[in-house]
């Protein structure tokens, strides 16, 4: 990449909670929701349904303070968003 700054942001849900218990079933595809779905947010709707943002209570991002190539793909510097589409296991 060169000589660049790059920054993520990362916030993740937690599996377990606070008493260590397991709550997989609760977060992947119930608090985040298989597929896409309308998040209520930005242009997200019925009509138009969003993959989910990727981090919990705000999105996961990456910046890069000059332009980079990575895997040969050219990205302009800036910041940028991640949104995943999660699906049930075996899918």
């Amino acid at each position: 990449m060169g000589l660049t700054s790059v920054s993520v942001t990362y916030n993740s849900p937690d599996v377990k909670d606070d008493k260590g218990n397991d709550r997989t079933g609760e977060i992947w595809g119930e608090l985040v929701p298989y597929g896409f779905t309308n998040q209520y947010f930005g242009l997200s709707s019925q009509e138009n349904p969003s993959p989910w943002r990727a981090g919990a209570n705000e999105n996961t991002t990456i910046e890069f303070s000059h332009d980079v190539v990575v895997q040969g793909e050219k990205i302009d510097a800036g910041k940028y968003g991640f949104f995943v589409v999660v699906a049930p296991e075996g899918d």
